[in-house]
């Protein structure tokens, strides 16, 4: 029953009303809702005169009956009947209730944005109810007119009705009845909107024009007896449950495979690893309990907590540190785990099938085991607190092929938290692990609302406790100008937190005209960014002149913006240098940049610098946000932007991750054997001054070979209501939820 016309708009009403935001990925997906692909396919449709509105009573009166409320399209159906709505479908999950007919059936889609589908039989569907998030300026009108707009074009189109009403709960509706026809038949739709706030519930039916007839009261009676609700998920009171939003939820939950901060953030829940760091930054213990380090800082000792277990209760040992971490060298991501176990000796070589077991990692019994690095790492612990090498169960592992991610519905961690369950896209229920071998979360349960709107007006709407921010909604929220509420949201609730991240434009160093150091000069100079920024982001975010953030220890705060100084005049002096520049142009350029139809606004703004100054032709490769970390280099490309947050506070982990010729991240395709030599010489030095030297050095050679284009030090903002406390935002963009609290919790309701 899924109409293609009606899918093409609700594609079109996901994608013009959702939020608009610039924040680069962070290594990272975009927290915007991806909107679905639907394919509009008119359908010519005969004249017919407008009928006069009819209500649900009248139709009443001249309805046939079968004595069932079921009714076919038979002309023999003589009969009047009076609908009956003797069932009652609730919905915990959306929040709403509707009365049909017991004969028949209303079955939760459990997916986005088709919430329910109404069914004749169980083959035959005839309706469908669909949830929308809006800004809360958009009419049911303005809504069911969208809906209705591609197949309005059609000569034939008739409206038969429109109405405007008020639902027995109070809500405002607004219903429209109309006909067209296709090769085979008349045709008749029904569609009626109702607002709850900023979510608007649509109700559709599109069936035979003799059926939809004959069946028309019960769908008017049905329509009308909707009801929003207060969302109940899991049958778990509102006041039970610490609900939030903060994006369309993981693209994979699996350590080893998963490199976005997006899927990262939900992983660190579920799963751990031998150490993790504090809300302030600070390394911290986790599963491993204590560490010795030799004298030639090349072996480490390990010894795991006593009381370390896995959610099914079964005792952590040292074979499942050596599996998770084989597991993660062998996986098709293996490259980016490199940058984590890399040091570790015979990683390389096990990773890429040289030898058969990995030569570093000696286990000594249950609960102790030796590490041997290639070479002193001084932030190899820090390094084992990332995702990557966090601990998955073998024994669940066992039962699944090797690529089969079902078991990522149902994941086994030895995180706070477990999983309940997991509708992609949807929901995330996650409730603290008992026997967690760390404090155990208070919460009693942890819902992530998964598909939502604008965060800042899901938050003002009551919907949700919590939720992190956009770019566009924090300017609004400083400038007193949020559209929905009515008042600005109170200055205690909104909380900001620094991250060490550092957002960028990159070239391919490997590409034509980029192999030219010339090119990539004039494209640096030939756009003023640092103006563009600081208009685009009115001081949210902090301008960027080098790669690493200023919280690392090798901060230069000798860069400026003097390395990027907006001069397209020398800009062009630098063009004319270049064997590319040819006829004064240059070959055509393709850019890589996260989204679903366009570059954001700031992205486009800088690009058309570019072809003003420099007379350039570009042409955008927009990727969607999940997908970007995943495919960036899977396609053409000869620039693109990028976004980083530190795993832990090294500059290593920028200058290495990011550039250095063996990095699996390496986008720029970067290959400079003095930069890389830097970075060698930084990762085996002892004494700290020598290394941040090193690190310095390193990071002016990438300015001065102009391989980036600095953006912005980004901040994590984020709403929290007054009952919520000690929810942690650690300056490597993490959610650190183990110690939040909640109070007077009985009094928050949705309604």
């Amino acid at each position: 029953m899924k109409i293609n016309y009606i899918l093409f708009i609700i594609a079109f009403l996901l994608t013009t009303l959702a939020c608009s935001r610039f924040d680069l990925p962070r290594i990272q997906e975009d927290k915007s809702v991806p909107p679905e692909t639907f394919t509009l396919t008119p359908t010519p449709t005969p004249n017919k005169e407008n009928n006069n509105n009819t209500s649900a009573e009248d139709n009443l009166s001249s309805s046939k009956d079968t004595n069932s409320n079921i009714v076919s399209g038979d002309n023999d159906l003589k009969e009047q009947f009076v609908p009956v709505l003797d069932d009652l479908y609730i919905d915990d999950l959306f929040g709403f209730s509707i009365k049909y007919p017991s004969s028949w059936i209303v079955d939760s889609t459990k997916s986005v944005p088709s919430i329910a589908e109404i069914k004749l039989t169980p083959d035959n569907i005839i309706g469908d109810i669909y949830l929308l998030y809006t800004d809360g300026n958009l009419s049911n009108v303005d809504i069911v007119d969208q809906f209705i707009s591609p197949i309005k074009q059609q000569s034939d189109f008739t409206i038969l009705s429109e109405t405007n009403l008020t639902l027995v709960n109070g809500n405002q509706a607004y219903q429209i009845q109309y006909q067209w026809k296709d090769s085979n038949s008349i045709k008749n739709g029904f569609v009626q909107s109702v607002t709850d706030k900023i979510k608007n519930y649509i109700i559709i039916f599109e069936i035979d024009s003799l059926i939809y007839e004959n069946n028309l009261p019960t769908i008017q009676l049905l329509a009308n007896s909707f009801q929003p609700i207060e969302p109940q998920p899991y049958n778990i009171p509102r006041y039970e449950s610490l609900v939030l939003h903060l994006d369309s939820g993981p693209v994979s939950l699996d350590p080893a495979f998963a490199t976005g901060a997006k899927s990262i953030q939900y992983i660190q829940q579920i799963f751990s690893g031998l150490t993790g760091f504090d809300k302030d930054g600070y390394l911290q213990p986790d599963i491993a309990d204590s560490w010795l380090i030799s004298d030639d800082a090349q072996t480490y000792t390990f010894t795991i907590k006593d009381n370390a277990r896995y959610h099914s209760g079964r005792k952590v040992t040292s074979i499942d540190i050596q599996y998770s971490w084989e597991r993660a060298l062998k996986s098709q991501n293996k490259k980016n785990v490199l940058n984590y176990l890399g040091d570790i000796l015979g990683a390389r070589e096990f990773s890429s099938g040289d030898i058969d077991n990995l030569k570093g990692f000696n286990i000594i019994d249950d609960s102790k085991f030796e590490i041997k690095l290639v070479s002193p790492t001084p932030y190899f612990i820090s390094k084992l607190s990332h995702s990557h090498t966090f601990l998955v169960d073998s024994e669940q592992l066992a039962r699944y092929s090797e690529n089969n991610r079902a078991w990522e519905a149902n994941p086994i961690g030895t995180g706070p938290f477990v999983m309940g369950d997991w509708l992609p896209g949807v929901i995330m229920y996650l409730f603290p692990y008992p026997d967690y071998h760390l404090n155990k979360p208070e919460i009693d349960s942890l819902i992530f609302r998964l598909y939502g709107g604008k965060p800042a007006l899901m938050y003002q709407s009551g919907e949700i406790d919590a939720t992190t921010l956009f770019s566009d909604e924090v300017i609004d929220i400083y400038n007193s100008d949020l559209i929905f509420g009515g008042s600005p949201v109170k200055e205690q609730n909104l909380i900001k937190s620094t991250e060490m991240s550092t957002y960028y434009i990159g070239f391919n160093t490997q590409s034509i005209p980029f192999d030219d150091i010339n090119v990539r000069k004039a494209f640096a100079q030939s756009s003023n960014v640092e103006t563009i920024v600081t208009n685009y982001f009115e001081s949210v975010h902090q301008n960027a002149y080098g790669l690493i953030p200023p919280q690392m220890p090798d901060f230069n705060s000798n860069l400026d913006n003097n390395n990027y100084i907006y001069d397209p005049e020398s800009a062009l002096n630098y063009l004319s240098n270049s064997k590319y520049y040819i006829d004064k142009s240059l070959p055509d350029i393709f850019y890589n940049t996260p989204g679903y139809t366009a570059p954001n606004s700031l992205i486009s703004e800088i690009i058309n610098t570019w072809i003003d100054n420099l007379g350039v032709n570009i042409t955008t490769n927009v990727i969607p946000p999940d997908q970007y970390y995943y495919s960036i280099d899977k396609v053409p490309y000869d620039i693109y932007d990028y976004g980083w947050i530190a795993d832990y506070p090294d500059p290593h982990n920028f200058l290495y991750s990011l550039f250095h010729s063996k990095s699996g991240n390496n986008v720029s395709k970067y290959n400079n054997p003095n930069y890389d030599s830097l970075i060698d010489l930084a990762t085996m030095e002892t004494n700290e001054d020598k290394r941040i030297q090193y690190y310095i050095d390193a990071e002016e050679s990438l300015i001065n070979d102009a391989i980036l284009i600095p953006l912005y030090h980004g901040s994590t903002f984020a709403l929290i209501k007054d009952h919520v406390s000690d929810i942690n935002f650690t300056p490597y963009g993490m959610l650190d939820l183990r110690d939040v609290k909640i109070s007077n919790f009985k009094t928050v309701s949705y309604r």
